[in-house]
């Protein structure tokens, strides 16, 4: 097959960055049989209902099943579905901390100033240069930020057991409903707690905290995904106030009142049921692990796979190859196993739910399977290695593989997937109406991060 050549793959990705200096300049595009970007136009959309729903809906319609999360399944896996509000969970995560560092309100309630260095000139001027630090001093901001979540996340922990031990689902089981979400960067924390799955284990086992499935349907509603932005709706906002004396919306709150840092730190350690010196370390690693989910965030960033035309495909195999990953625990217990990235957002987004996670491993891999994020590069390399031997050896496919959106997009395509076309075409016609397919997903995606409106599809 086509795809298996080396060659063509590296003329796949050629067009691709090819696209994207088109969208850049010319701003739109479409490709043809000789290899040549000429610029086109789709029609704006003129009214929202005309502006493409990208993610579409669809893509969602299970969350309110109970498909992949009834307990009367040990081995259930994640769905589509529940990676989908994942991702979109991550993309918000990214752009709270993107707002972060640009905030010039946040700038002053974090005391981070710019401080241009002086040089005397020859002629007996002065000239004032940038501060080359500014950038560095900026991203501390997050690091306090997060410190602030993590005290906020232990007063929420300490409280929520008791309101989930009287809060049930549609079938009767305890959940968290939607008038009991956290806010967004409590609930960074929590996330980032639940990917430690040994951890978390040790410390919940017994709360009712352990025992919920993730809210994965009442996350997606509280997250607008045209701006990525999280809102807690209904009650929520005045329950979680309730619960635990703090303010709902802790960014919000902080560049309103830049002058509210330290008022909220005393506050919120005050409330805190860490006080003593040796919880100080639970406070730490909490920290550390939301940290350490920073590079995973941004790689999920620049895949932008919640946003590609080959969506639902790129989930459906990134599934599958979980389901093998999870076998090779089983089949090579001695081996340290490292995953691709579109296996770990998979295996991410089950160990959200540390239940079914926990029925799941002792079902298909004979055993619970901690998840520890702090393994330094070198041991992730020599693993890596041994988990494409492996996987080779097993399943007589290559382990690593490109999942830019043109290669998904294609795959979506030759599985059938993703309908591009009436009939059967060549591989160039094929190719043709693929990259145009996602010239215009990038297209909406460029217009959406500059304002600009939105292009629909020609009819």
């Amino acid at each position: 097959m086509a795809l298996a050549i080396n060659s063509y793959n590296r003329k796949l990705h050629e067009l691709s960055k090819e696209s994207l200096n088109a969208i850049k300049g010319v701003k739109t595009y479409w490709y043809n049989t000789h290899d040549v970007w000429k610029p086109t136009e789709w029609p704006t959309a003129a009214t929202k209902d005309e502006e493409p729903k990208i993610p579409s809906p669809d893509i969602f319609a299970d969350l309110t099943s109970l498909k992949g999360t009834t307990t009367d399944k040990p081995a259930a896996l994640p769905t589509i579905a529940q990676c989908a509000v994942h991702l979109e969970l991550l993309e918000t995560f990214h752009v709270l901390r993107q707002k972060m560092f640009w905030s010039i309100p946040l700038d002053k309630a974090f005391d981070v100033k710019e401080e241009p260095r002086i040089v005397h000139q020859r002629d007996g001027s002065e000239k004032k240069l940038k501060d080359d630090r500014f950038a560095e001093k900026r991203n501390e901001k997050w690091t306090k930020f997060v410190t602030l979540a993590v005290y906020r996340f232990l007063v929420w922990w300490d409280k929520i057991d008791g309101v989930l031990e009287n809060t049930k689902d549609r079938q009767g089981r305890m959940s968290m409903g939607s008038d009991h979400l956290p806010p967004l960067d409590v609930l960074m924390v929590w996330h980032s707690f639940l990917l430690n799955t040994g951890r978390f284990k040790k410390m919940n086992f017994n709360r009712n905290l352990y025992k919920i499935n993730f809210p994965w349907e009442h996350i997606h509603n509280a997250i607008d995904n045209s701006k990525w932005e999280y809102t807690l709706l209904g009650t929520a906002r005045t329950n979680f106030t309730t619960l635990t004396g703090l303010q709902q919306d802790l960014y919000s709150a902080l560049e309103t009142d830049p002058t509210a840092v330290p008022r909220t730190l005393v506050e919120t350690v005050r409330l805190s049921p860490t006080p003593t010196t040796a919880d100080q370390s639970l406070v730490n690693d909490l920290a550390s692990m939301v940290a350490r989910q920073t590079s995973f965030i941004d790689k999920m960033d620049r895949h932008l796979w919640i946003r590609s035309p080959a969506f639902a495909g790129t989930m459906a195999r990134s599934l599958t190859r979980y389901s093998r990953f999870l076998t090779l625990f089983r089949l090579y217990p001695g081996t340290m196993l490292v995953p691709t990235l579109d296996i770990d957002i998979a295996w991410h987004t089950h160990q959200l739910t540390p239940s079914l996670y926990l029925s799941a491993t002792q079902a298909l891999c004979g055993r619970f399977i901690n998840h520890d994020d702090s393994i330094a590069e070198t041991g992730l390399s020599t693993g890596l290695a041994d988990t494409k031997r492996v996987y080779r050896e097993r399943f007589c496919e290559d382990y690593e593989l490109c999942s830019c959106w043109d290669c998904e997009m294609l795959l979506s395509a030759l599985e059938g997937r993703h309908e591009v076309s009436q009939g059967e075409p060549g591989i160039e016609e094929l190719g043709s109406r693929i990259a145009e397919e996602i010239a215009y997903y990038r297209m909406v995606e460029f217009a959406r991060r500059n304002g600009k409106p939105l292009p629909k599809k020609r009819e």
